[in-house]
């Protein structure tokens, strides 16, 4: 009996955030797709992670509740009934023969604790959880490997916080030398060298009161937000000299066409796929404007501005989101091209775009390597953009790269458009023409 009510409580909470993503509908599809929404854009596999993760938590929970509560209530009737009689019915109930055997020493000793066991599985947890960050904070390492494996390098903020947690608990045990406090130590130092470096101030742009910086904003609207007005409003409070838009159909195309006043140019790559539309909108004339292809799925939009008599080519893309294997690697081949196409431009390049990445990815890694490209939230912290179904998860999937010579004065969100991404603005330095 005990034995099913622990099953029962572990699967509820993995059940019912399922349940939430199923919105009424049944098969194997309907648990495909909601798997899909949980993980979104990752995909099913990093819901079927959050399940699993979910489900690992329930059932430590589903111990210490089921044993707690029974011993609990027998302690209290050990007040007012006989002894035998309490053993006899425990040895009746269909229970496991662990939890008999903590009954009735609940019943004979009456320890003064409810939860005897509460600090055992606390120390379990614990140690349990330690291997868990170990392994997870590893595996991103072999990313290029596996598409599950990459997944795993997207989270090293969460992984840095969470290692803390058993630090600090082995800590104050007086566990020091123990095993699991080492790994525990190296968890912490492996995601700060990954997270630390992002906060760490870059040197001041010389001469800052005399150059002039030029702001360039990225949304993802989000094809199926209504929210226009919010877009609208944030663009207009932010006055960018470029503004790219992902995910614009044809009511975000009209809707956004109330911008001309401002950003006159506009330059629209007029994919089939009406919804996965890019736009580009500037101050400036978009010059040597053309839609390429670089690499499989989704064309990428480039164009030239010419910026204190500087040409700066501007490249907008918004890879493939890696939900399953085809487009995994389909991304992957994305960024390959990207890496090998940028040095291939002489002016200084600024990319934008939702990359369906974070920057501890090693293919992201391999690809500003290749293009010599710059993350503008260098120094200014992780900023993550895509806001996942679970808030402590968001991850830092939108980015604007630049090369070298282009400097970065601030980059930081916008607020919340309806959209299931944050806005990103950059204020850049461009280099004035020699």
């Amino acid at each position: 009996m005990d034995a099913i009510a622990r099953i029962l409580i572990t699967l509820s909470l993995p059940g019912f955030i399922l349940l939430t993503k199923l919105r009424g509908s049944v098969g194997d599809a309907a648990i495909s797709s909601a798997l899909g929404k949980l993980g979104s854009p990752l995909g099913a596999g990093a819901g079927l992670i959050i399940l699993v993760i979910a489900g690992l938590i329930a059932n430590v929970l589903s111990k210490i509740v089921v044993d707690g509560l029974l011993i609990w209530f027998y302690q209290k009737r050990c007040t007012s009934e006989p002894e035998e009689t309490l053993l006899k019915e425990i040895d009746k109930f269909p229970l496991s023969t662990d939890l008999k055997i903590k009954l009735k020493w609940a019943v004979t000793k009456n320890p003064i604790r409810p939860f005897p066991q509460g600090k055992r599985l606390l120390k379990k947890g614990f140690a349990f959880s330690t291997v868990v960050l170990a392994l997870f904070s590893l595996a991103g390492y072999f990313g290029r490997f596996h598409q599950l494996l990459e997944l795993t390098s997207h989270f090293k903020l969460q992984y840095l916080i969470l290692s803390f947690c058993p630090f600090i608990f082995f800590l104050l045990w007086h566990r020091r030398k123990n095993l699991l406090f080492i790994i525990t130590i190296l968890c912490v130092i492996l995601n700060l060298l990954e997270v630390l470096p992002w906060y760490i101030p870059q040197p001041a742009i010389a001469s800052e009161q005399l150059q002039q910086s030029y702001r360039f904003l990225l949304s993802n609207v989000y094809y199926k937000n209504k929210n226009y007005s919010r877009v609208i409003s944030l663009v207009r409070e932010e006055k960018p000299d470029v503004a790219v838009f992902l995910e614009v159909n044809n009511l975000w195309s009209k809707e956004l066409e109330q911008l001309q006043d401002i950003l006159p140019y506009i330059f629209t790559s007029n994919i089939p796929e009406k919804s996965l539309n890019l736009q580009i909108y500037s101050k400036v004339p978009l010059e040597n404007t053309q839609i390429k292809s670089l690499g499989e799925g989704r064309p990428a939009l480039v164009a030239d501005v010419t910026i204190q008599g500087k040409v700066v080519s501007i490249i907008a893309t918004h890879p493939n989101i890696p939900t399953r294997n085809s487009s995994f690697k389909q991304r992957n081949q994305q960024f390959k091209v990207i890496g090998d196409y940028v040095p291939q431009i002489k002016n200084p390049v600024v990319l934008m775009g939702d990359l369906n990445t974070t920057m501890w990815s090693p293919f992201y890694q391999k690809m500003v390597d290749n293009a010599g490209l710059i993350n503008t939230r260098q120094g200014f912290g992780i900023l993550p953009t895509w806001k996942t179904p679970i808030p402590w998860i968001y991850i830092p999937l939108d980015h604007c790269l630049v090369s070298p010579e282009i400097q970065v004065k601030n980059f930081r969100r916008g607020g919340d458009v309806g959209s299931d991404h944050l806005p990103v603005i950059a204020d850049l330095v461009i280099p004035k023409k020699a």
